[in-house]
């Protein structure tokens, strides 16, 4: 098993694709659920190129959002990026020199997400990731909203396969 030096949040991208791919869990499943070592380990050997480009537009992101979110936008951007090009993902996640449009799901991430950074107590990366997940759903299903709202007991957003900004 190798674990590639200089690579620290690879383990922690791994480990929320992974939870992701388990089906069935509750959110409050997500802090407990053992994964063992060696399935996040061949999920980063496997996917190591991915794991690196998807923590390249995290910090992209970081950079557009304001905010601090490498593990959650990277292991978002791998879930995003599954069946899509990943333009499509990567301008959502950080739609520069883009003119967002009022009721865009991502004016209103990015605005949870500065919040997230800013606040006190610390939020797990998984509800970030929840966030983002919600977001997207709603980006390709191209709805306006004026708040993402995501909670706990509606469980992790599934990825929708929808390609309707495909076009765009």
């Amino acid at each position: 098993m190798f674990i590639p030096n200089g690579e620290p949040p690879a383990y922690a991208i791994a480990r929320l694709v992974c939870l992701y791919k388990t089906r069935g869990l509750t959110i409050y499943e997500w802090n407990t659920h053992k994964i063992t070592q060696g399935t996040i380990i061949r999920f980063i050997n496997h996917d190591l190129m991915k794991i690196r480009a998807s923590l390249t537009i995290a910090r992209d992101a970081s950079r557009y959002m304001s905010a601090t979110l490498p593990s959650a936008g990277a292991a978002a951007y791998i879930i995003m990026d599954s069946g899509h090009e990943p333009s499509i993902a990567h301008r959502f996640l950080a739609p520069h020199g883009e003119t967002l449009n009022l009721g865009d799901p991502r004016i209103s991430l990015a605005r949870i997400m500065r919040l997230y950074a800013g606040a006190r107590d610390d939020h797990p990366d998984w509800e970030c990731l929840a966030y983002m997940l919600r977001a997207w759903n709603l980006y390709n299903a191209k709805r306006r909203v004026a708040h993402v709202t995501w909670k706990p007991d509606d469980g992790i957003p599934r990825v929708s396969n929808s390609h309707s900004r495909a076009a765009r």
